[in-house]
């Protein structure tokens, strides 16, 4: 499992811009509709890179995707894909969101032998933030090595990103941003 490192912004970073481009700067936008850790591969700079473009769909810049089927991994697929079966960049980046908290608190999305009274990961997350100690939810087998105010960073915007309101959310060029 990914884990939050000092260096480790750079993969994440990395990652991002990859998604920006596959959403708005190539010659068609590509939905890749399973953003998750195990699809991050890392280069010998530790640059994050997108791996496994099995479910991914192209559509053209101004319209959107047509395909009603819902694919994915529980724990990372949007509110919005499962109510109307269309992938959308938004999708991707809900995924982006529970991938970014499941980095930094080295907890799945969604933990099939959680108790059914358990939270899931981004509410959890939500509530350390609610009770002012965001940084409660970060992994604690990190101890000491990371810088606090980058964890907390990576929590907010992951939260950012997982909103259930797509229009809520930052676009993926506002997250680059952050």
């Amino acid at each position: 499992m990914c884990q939050l490192r000092h260096q480790s912004l750079v993969p994440l970073l990395g990652y991002c811009r990859r998604l920006l481009y596959l959403h708005e700067e190539g010659e068609q936008v590509v939905v890749h509709r399973d953003v998750k850790a195990s699809n991050v591969l890392l280069d010998s700079e530790f640059n994050g890179r997108l791996g496994d473009f099995g479910l991914a769909r192209l559509y053209d810049h101004g319209t959107e995707s047509h395909t009603g089927l819902v694919v994915g991994t529980i724990g990372y697929i949007a509110p919005e894909h499962s109510r109307t079966g269309k992938p959308t960049t938004s999708s991707d980046l809900f995924a982006f969101g529970a991938f970014l908290l499941e980095v930094a608190c080295g907890r799945r999305p969604i933990d099939p032998k959680a108790l059914s009274d358990d939270l899931g990961l981004l509410e959890w997350v939500f509530s350390c933030w609610s009770e002012g100690e965001i940084l409660k939810a970060i992994d604690p087998n990190l101890g000491s090595d990371f810088t606090p105010a980058e964890a907390e960073s990576v929590l907010k915007i992951g939260i950012l990103c997982s909103l259930s309101e797509p229009t809520a959310m930052p676009s993926m060029r506002q997250v680059v941003q952050y």
